[in-house]
């Protein structure tokens, strides 16, 4: 599968990082488009800026979390059989404040309460491949690493007075895949969702 453009560091850097021989490129590839959706999801957040048009329910807040930065909103719709005729919209509202940081939408009135009743297009996520956080592209370049050299699943090797340990996913972990380095680098990154 071709490199994803969302993807958090480019596969030449990874090839480099891996010492990988011209022949691997594919598989390098691969783990990079990997690696990105696994730290995207263990963050709960897009970090390269992609366009989306998502629904989400509303609950009466004056919150909508979208989850994950906002760099633009281009439309906000509400559909609500209650209050307007049914299969009509209340298009183009203009009634909210965008929390770029925070990836919220703030609406004083609240917004609407239904089941997938809110239809926002927009753009989300940090920005291009070079504002999003050093510290996210590295995490994403080791786990590219350890993933690349098959890392067993032994936790201690022992050879004659040699014992060397490593990193051993628990099975009943559902971030086992991730090594604690990497976990501990993405900490301060992972959104918390009420």
């Amino acid at each position: 599968m071709p490199l994803s453009p969302f993807a958090l560091v480019s596969a030449e850097d990874a090839m480099r990082e891996c010492d990988a021989p011209d022949a691997d490129y594919l598989e390098v590839e691969d783990l990079v488009n990997a690696a990105t959706s696994r730290i995207e999801a263990f963050c709960q957040q897009m970090f390269v800026a992609r366009p989306m048009l998502q629904t989400f329910d509303g609950d009466g807040s004056i919150i909508l979390d979208l989850r994950s930065r906002i760099v633009s909103i281009k439309a906000v719709s509400v559909y609500d059989t209650q209050l307007l005729a049914p299969g009509t919209s209340q298009t183009g509202l203009d009634d909210y404040r965008i929390l770029h940081e925070r990836g919220e939408l703030y609406r004083a009135f609240g917004w609407v309460p239904g089941v997938r009743n809110i239809v926002v297009e927009g753009t989300l996520g940090w920005g291009d491949i070079a504002a999003v956080p050093i510290d996210v592209r590295r995490a994403c370049m080791m786990l590219v690493k350890y993933w690349y050299k098959h890392e067993d699943d032994l936790a201690t090797e022992k050879l004659g007075e040699y014992t060397y340990t490593r990193f051993a996913p628990q099975a009943d972990d559902p971030n086992g895949d991730l090594p604690p380095k990497v976990q501990g680098i993405l900490r301060a990154r992972v959104r918390w969702h009420v």
